[in-house]
C-alpha cells in the first residue's frame, strides 16, 4: 500500500502524465540499489605489435563499484483488469549508477525497459524497449540463467552476458508469447531498429536512418521454454539483420542458437548454458572488451557455462565456470586467429532481511587472442568485490 501511495505521488510529480482513470489502476514503485567496493587486477603477456608496449605488464585498481550483484534501478509498473480474462499494463524501468547518480543505457530515462502490453486467453503482446529473448534482461528474456550468476556479479564473472553474444536490450520491439500449455510456452520477437541512438555515419550529424528501413540494425527471434517441477529449459534462435550503410553494405547477418537450463535438486540448483553464433559482431560481445589488439569485427564460435547455487547459512553460495571460443567469420581478410576465454567465479550472498543482503564475489578470467604471424596476447584478470544490495 505504501508503495502504491509513493508511486501515485511520483506520477503527479512527473507532471500529471496519467489521468485519474489511470491512477485508479494498480501502480507500483519498485527497485534495487546496489553498491560496493571492487578490486580488479589485470596482467598482460603481449606478443603482437598492436598490444605490446612491453613484454608484459600488470596493474590493479580499487574502486567504488555500482551494480555488481544487481543492476540498480527504479521502476513503475501498472495493470488494469479489462474483464473477461484480459489485462492491459505497462513497465517503465530506469537504470542508474548510485556511486555518481548517472542514468545508464546512453542516458535513457527508461533504458532498462519501456513497454506497454495486452494479455488474455490468446497470449500476451508487448510493444517498446525491452531485453532480447536471447538475454537475461527484462520481462520477456528467456535465456538469462545458464549459470547461477545470471547476468550480473561483476565485469568478469561467469555470467551469460559476459560469455555469450548479444544479451542486450532493444528499442522498437514487438514481443508475443503464447499461453502456457503443459509447461511449454513459445515466444516471438522483432525489433524494427535496435538502437535509435546509434550513429551509423560519423560524418553526418544526428540520426541518419529511419527505423524499419534496411539501413538500421534489426533483430528477430523465436524461442520456447519448458517448466516442469524442478526443471527449467529455454531455447532461442535469433538473427541480427545488420543495417546496409556505406561501411557495412556487404555484412552478412548474425545467427545465434542459445540454450539454457536448470534443475533444483533441493540441496543445490544446477545450471548450464550453451550458445553457437555465426557472424557475431564484437561490439556486442563483452569478451572482447579486454583486448587492446583490434580483433576481427565479426566472429563465429561457441560458449558454454555451468554452475551451482547452494543454500547455506542463511544465504546462497554460488560457483560457476565458463568457456568461450571464436574465430574470425572471414578468414581471408582476418588479422586475428582464435580467441578464447575460460574463467571461474565464486560468491556468497547473505540475506539480512527479505529486502537487504550483503555479498562477496571473486572471479578469474583468462583471455587469449592468437594474432596471425605475431603470436598471442594473454590477459589474466582477477576481480573481487564486496557490497550491499537493497530492494524496495
Amino acid at each position: 500500500m505504501k508503495k502504491s501511495i509513493i508511486a501515485h505521488a511520483a506520477l503527479l510529480a512527473a507532471g500529471g502524465l496519467f489521468t485519474n482513470a489511470a491512477s485508479a489502476a494498480d501502480v507500483q514503485l519498485y527497485g534495487y540499489v546496489d553498491l560496493g567496493l571492487s578490486y580488479t587486477h589485470t596482467s598482460l603477456d603481449a606478443e603482437s605489435s598492436a598490444a605490446r608496449t612491453a613484454d608484459s605488464s600488470s596493474e590493479g585498481a580499487l574502486s567504488l563499484r555500482s551494480n555488481v550483484n544487481k543492476g540498480s534501478r527504479w521502476g513503475l509498473k501498472g495493470s488494469e483488469d479489462l474483464g473477461n480474462g484480459w489485462e492491459a499494463g505497462f513497465v517503465l524501468e530506469s537504470g542508474f549508477t548510485p556511486d555518481d547518480g548517472a542514468m545508464t543505457f546512453s542516458n535513457r530515462l527508461f533504458g532498462r525497459q519501456s513497454t506497454v502490453y495486452l494479455k488474455g486467453a490468446l497470449g500476451e503482446i508487448a510493444f517498446g524497449r525491452t531485453g532480447a529473448l536471447s538475454s537475461g534482461a527484462g520481462t520477456y528474456a528467456l535465456t538469462g540463467w545458464g549459470t547461477p550468476f545470471g547476468t550480473s556479479w561483476g565485469t568478469y564473472s561467469v555470467a551469460n552476458n559476459n560469455y555469450f553474444f548479444g544479451y542486450l536490450r532493444f528499442d522498437n520491439t514487438v514481443t508475443y508469447r503464447t499461453p502456457e500449455y503443459a509447461g511449454l510456452q513459445f515466444s516471438a520477437q522483432y525489433s524494427f531498429g535496435i538502437d535509435t541512438k546509434k550513429d551509423y555515419d560519423a560524418a553526418t550529424d544526428g540520426i541518419q536512418f529511419e527505423e524499419g528501413s534496411s539501413h538500421v540494425d534489426r533483430f528477430a527471434a523465436i524461442g520456447a521454454t519448458y517448466k516442469r517441477d524442478a526443471l527449467n529449459l529455454a531455447l532461442v534462435l535469433d538473427t541480427w539483420d545488420y543495417g546496409n550503410t556505406p561501411t557495412t553494405r556487404d555484412d552478412d547477418d548474425a545467427f545465434t542458437v542459445t540454450a539454457t537450463g536448470s534443475y533444483d535438486f533441493g540441496v543445490l540448483r544446477f545450471f548450464a548454458g550453451a550458445q553457437y553464433f555465426e557472424n557475431a559482431r564484437t561490439d556486442a560481445m563483452k569478451v572482447f572488451r579486454s583486448f587492446d589488439a583490434a580483433a576481427s569485427r565479426y566472429q563465429d564460435g561457441f560458449s558454454i557455462t555451468t554452475g551451482v547455487n547452494i543454500p547455506a547459512g542463511g544465504g546462497d553460495a554460488k560457483f560457476a565456470a565458463g568457456y568461450f571460443e571464436s574465430d574470425p567469420s572471414n578468414d581471408e581478410n582476418a588479422l586475428d586467429e582464435k580467441t578464447t576465454r575460460w574463467g571461474a567465479s565464486a560468491a556468497y550472498e547473505y540475506f539480512l532481511s527479505k529486502r537487504t543482503s550483503i555479498y562477496c564475489v571473486a572471479s578469474y578470467a583468462n583471455d587469449e587472442i592468437d594474432v596471425r604471424r605475431e603470436g598471442s596476447d594473454t590477459y589474466g584478470i582477477v576481480e573481487a568485490s564486496i557490497g550491499l544490495t537493497h530492494k524496495f
